[in-house]
């Protein structure tokens, strides 16, 4: 199954960010080692090495970050957080169950509005003026509806 490169895109990006969440509680020590190359180099380690460890950090990072990310999304943990923070706003719960109410008042309706037939057109003209519609023809209309 084939999937657009924005949907993988948007996981990618969703995962990343819901990760970054728990890397923040890792951010006061991850600071300061960012560094790491400068460091590294004044220490005497050689300039390729010491540029390897100053990207592999930031890059080590970003995929653990997008890992923590898909966790919390595989878990459920997520969803879980934005149900519980639902019902601690009263007026998003509120929307929510209006929302709800409206989708289902939706689903009740049942007859289209364009097979309606206006009181002023008896039953013929009503199924001449549909056969007119359906071979594409625009009808003639008297001004009665």
């Amino acid at each position: 199954m084939t999937r657009p490169i924005g949907n993988t895109l948007g996981k990618i990006l969703l995962w990343r960010t819901r990760g970054r969440e728990y890397l923040e509680l890792f951010r006061a020590w991850v600071v300061p080692v960012s560094g790491v190359a400068g460091v590294s180099k004044y220490l005497g380690l050689q300039s390729r090495w010491a540029l390897v460890a100053g990207i592999a950090l930031p890059v080590l990072i970003e995929v653990a970050s997008m890992f923590f990310g898909w966790l919390d999304v595989r878990s459920g943990a997520g969803r879980a957080h934005q149900a519980q923070l639902n019902t601690l706003d009263p007026y998003k719960d509120e929307t929510l169950r209006l929302f709800r109410q409206i989708a289902e008042d939706l689903e009740r309706i049942s007859t289209p509005v364009i097979t309606m037939q206006p009181v002023s057109m008896t039953q013929e003209e009503w199924d001449e003026r549909l056969a007119a519609m359906k071979r594409g023809e625009v009808p003639q209309t008297d001004g009665r509806d």
